[in-house]
């Protein structure tokens, strides 16, 4: 099946494009960024054979382009006003006959306008008519679209643990205490996964962990609150320590984490209450 495009189409094309991507500059070229991968795509404007286009695609760090959806073959046709152009892509027809992405994709989605030539024609190109797939000879002067996929995320999440409130918690010893933390969480690559509050004691007999993905707000920030048994121990002379370790994990998998301490009042000679 193949999705042909006619003039009744351009109201509706024009805004989904607006949805899907935005422009913005990298190198020479003038690049467009579709939310559907967050790749970002740019048109080579020099007619050359395919081989010439995969050597420019290459020096920016990008390569021909593959279209693996009707959503991402949209996107390319109407960004690059294909109405007039043909574009080479980073599609081939192998030995064996089988057709390929040149980056070793599932070649599952497709859009050709016709049964594709089997006489050597074994390159795929965007067609300027209605946004289907031709295949042609790879000497053919063509421009062409190439491919540029988001660098990997090694950033790991910002973090700031503000001192807890109280900082140091005072009797009475037989109440679970309240305590108050906050902070931020932020991560502008991939976002932030998840986040999670651990407290701790030096005793180790006391471990808790509080959720925090679900509070955080759209500037990152939280607030939460928990309760702590503060007693300490017997001949505890300076007190209860606790670590507040803040964790978080953004999308692409890196973990950061940060720390603060919260002490209980020494016990006091005499009967506590």
């Amino acid at each position: 099946m193949s999705f042909k495009l006619s003039h009744g189409w351009i109201w509706g094309l024009a805004v989904l494009v607006a949805v899907l991507g935005t422009a913005g500059g990298v190198s020479a070229y003038e690049w467009f960024t579709w939310s559907g991968n967050g790749h970002s795509y740019a048109a080579i404007d020099v007619a050359a054979d395919v081989a010439t286009q995969a050597a420019l695609a290459d020096a920016e760090g990008a390569y021909l382009v593959t279209i693996n959806s009707w959503e991402e073959n949209l996107f390319l046709y109407w960004t690059f006003n294909a109405k007039a152009e043909n574009f080479w892509t980073g599609g081939s027809r192998n030995a064996a006959g089988e057709w390929q992405w040149v980056t070793g994709e599932t070649f599952d989605f497709t859009n050709w306008n016709y049964e594709p030539w089997a006489d050597g024609r074994d390159n795929l190109y965007l067609r300027s008519v209605d946004a289907t797939w031709g295949n042609w000879l790879e000497t053919r002067p063509m421009k062409a679209l190439m491919e540029l996929e988001a660098p990997a995320d090694t950033t790991p999440p910002a973090l700031t643990l503000n001192p807890p409130s109280p900082a140091r918690l005072a009797p009475p010893y037989n109440r679970p205490v309240l305590v108050t933390v906050s902070g931020t969480v932020q991560d502008a690559e991939s976002g932030v996964a998840r986040a999670w509050l651990e407290v701790q004691d030096e005793y180790g007999g006391y471990n808790d962990v509080v959720p925090l993905t679900g509070d955080l707000a759209t500037d990152g920030t939280f607030v939460v609150s928990f309760e702590v048994d503060a007693k300490p121990a017997p001949r505890d002379r300076d007190g209860r320590l606790f670590v507040l370790t803040l964790f978080a994990e953004d999308q692409a998998g890196n973990v950061a984490l940060v720390s603060e301490e919260l002490v209980s009042s020494p016990r006091r000679r005499g009967r506590q209450k």
